[in-house]
């Protein structure tokens, strides 16, 4: 069994409603150390790594590691109803099918209560610490608003756009019909910081999972993203959130045969 409790409910909040935007459904793994999760989504486009540390939770209780199926889109519509004065509460007893969620406002005595039936999923399994082991030659860290500054831009040519990483900068273009743009970042700017890069690397991604991944940034206090770039390989874009939590997300390149679209 469990109860947790964060009384910053746009946080949580924040967290999985960022997960729903690319995850139907998942198992989610709560255990004495914190909440994870490892996921992909039904396209086997996008992989999310999300890890919440104990420490950031106000109360946390767990005796023992628990696994339990959940479809977040029901999960973000009930946080959704928090208000911002209230705390929320996960509880969960093993002899239980559903998890309880309260909501206790902090301006007066009154509790509501929710709770969501569990699911049966069934996933393959997706080891983190392979994930960890993935070579990226070239990284950096930028403020959140150049990400969706680069994004809007490239989002009026095309549905996807050209990531390029060499040791002078990290570029953005996109290119279409109407014309093409590209968002030049260098390395010197002082609000890069870093900076790593070993050598040319070069992806196409889907724009629309870009997108989603930037539903993080309504996270309080979530405003720096560490871009790792290699070529032939998944972009990875990196989160801290809420002090010791982090959420990751890798992002498979568009392959410019493929037939079928993201």
């Amino acid at each position: 069994m469990f109860e947790l409790t964060m009384n910053d409910s746009r946080a949580i909040q924040g967290v999985f409603d960022a997960v729903a935007a690319i995850i139907d459904e998942t198992e989610i793994n709560f255990n004495p150390n914190g909440i994870s999760l490892t996921s992909i989504d039904a396209g086997r486009v996008c992989l999310i790594s999300l890890n919440l540390d104990k420490e950031d939770f106000d109360a946390y209780k767990c005796d023992k590691e628990e696994k339990i199926g959940l479809n977040i889109e029901d999960l973000v519509k009930i946080l959704k109803r928090s208000s911002v004065n209230d705390s929320i509460v996960f509880q969960y007893a093993d002899t239980s099918n559903k998890l309880v969620i309260l909501m206790q406002s902090s301006e007066g005595k009154k509790i509501r209560k929710f709770s969501i039936t569990l699911k049966d999923i069934s996933m393959p399994p997706i080891k983190p610490e392979s994930l960890e082991k993935i070579s990226y030659n070239n990284s950096v860290s930028l403020p959140i608003g150049y990400l969706q500054e680069a994004i809007k831009d490239a989002d009026i040519y095309n549905d996807t756009v050209i990531i390029r990483m060499n040791d002078q900068s990290l570029v953005f273009r996109s290119e279409g019909n109407v014309g093409d743009t590209e968002c030049i970042m260098d390395k010197e700017d002082t609000m890069l910081t870093n900076f790593v890069a070993s050598d040319d690397a070069e992806g196409t991604f889907a724009l629309k999972f870009l997108n989603h991944m930037l539903k993080v940034s309504s996270v309080p206090n979530v405003t720096q993203v560490e871009v790792s770039v290699s070529t032939d390989q998944p972009l990875k874009a990196s989160f801290n959130i809420m002090g010791a939590s982090s959420i990751k997300y890798y992002l498979a390149p568009r392959i410019e045969d493929e037939d079928e679209e993201y």
